[in-house]
């Protein structure tokens, strides 16, 4: 693969996986106030106004925002052996 098409890919990648922290971000701030004005009760996880569960929302955007947060920090510790410098002579 030639090293103009892997520095496309890595910063592809590396830019959908910080948006997709930042937008998960959002997402957990979002459900939490979902879940203070949305339900009846201080242990209830079901929303009164769409009957989703809430709880499980928040877990799923959490997760992946931490699994987000690890390949971004993953690709910058591991830049120069992802995209190897060209050897100029």
């Amino acid at each position: 693969m030639q090293q103009r098409t892997k520095r496309i890919f890595y910063y592809s990648f590396f830019t959908i996986a910080i948006i997709s922290c930042l937008l998960n971000g959002w997402g957990i701030i979002n459900t939490m106030v979902s879940l203070k004005y949305e339900t009846t009760f201080e242990n209830t996880c079901i929303s009164t106004v769409t009957g989703d569960n809430l709880c499980n929302q928040l877990m799923e955007c959490e997760i992946i925002s931490l699994v987000s947060l690890i390949v971004s920090i993953g690709m910058i510790a591991f830049k120069m052996k992802i995209i190897k410098p060209e050897i100029s002579n």
